[in-house]
């Protein structure tokens, strides 16, 4: 059966419903609050959807207002998931906005498909986002650190960071993300706890800045 959005008679920002889908393996937790205040400003944000891996931090399971949804299996698993429930809920008509926050460039393919549909699609990132995630979507609105919860205490720098400084090498250059687990594997270093090195590096932004997903990702060491 071919489904097509049901369409609806579209409200003025601030009126309608508002569908929310939040990349939790490309946004740290701690920006929770200021992505719900632009969600709130085009309408009710009914939907409030934030998905990560299983085996990922587990911040974005206290955040108020949230569903989690966390995502097993295959790699990219919790972006194909995102995508395929942003469609269905385009699809079933309920929702005048949608709201995408990530700075995943990935899911430019779907806020192009949305506007396609005549749904308006607001963009939520930080300056990490990619020009071209920014241009997909109808409007994108930047979250700054000046909006964040409250700041994360500098984590403690366990000996497990000092020879990932070591192995990241210079901050300027970084390394591949795509190279890190065979990288670490070779010198003896030990997965973090659920394997997922991202995930680990996601909850140190003080020590690691990562770059969004993808094959040409790099991370740094950004701890001193």
């Amino acid at each position: 059966m071919d489904y097509q959005p049901v369409r609806m008679t579209r409200q003025a920002a601030g009126v309608g419903r508002v569908a929310l889908f939040v990349d939790g393996d490309n946004l740290p937790p701690s920006l929770s609050t200021a992505i719900l205040e632009a969600a709130g400003r085009l309408g009710r944000v009914d939907l409030r959807r934030v998905y990560a891996a299983e085996a990922g931090p587990k911040g974005w399971d206290e955040a108020l207002g949230f569903r989690a949804v966390r995502v097993a299996g295959a790699k990219n698993g919790t972006d194909l998931l995102l995508c395929i429930e942003a469609a269905e809920a385009a699809c079933r008509g309920a929702f005048d906005q949608f709201v995408i926050a990530s700075d995943d460039r990935d899911f430019s393919h779907l806020a192009c498909w949305l506007r396609e549909q005549g749904l308006p699609v607001l963009g939520l990132g930080t300056s990490k986002s990619p020009e071209a995630w920014r241009a997909a979507c109808s409007e994108f609105t930047l979250l700054s650190s000046a909006v964040q919860d409250t700041p994360r205490p500098t984590p403690v720098m366990s000996d497990l960071d000092l020879r990932l400084r070591q192995a990241i090498g210079r901050k300027q250059i970084g390394k591949p993300m795509k190279d890190m687990g065979s990288l670490l594997s070779a010198q003896g270093i030990a997965p973090p706890p659920g394997g997922n090195w991202r995930a680990y590096m996601m909850t140190r932004p003080d020590l690691y800045d990562l770059e969004p997903k993808g094959p040409t990702a790099r991370v740094r060491w950004i701890g001193g």
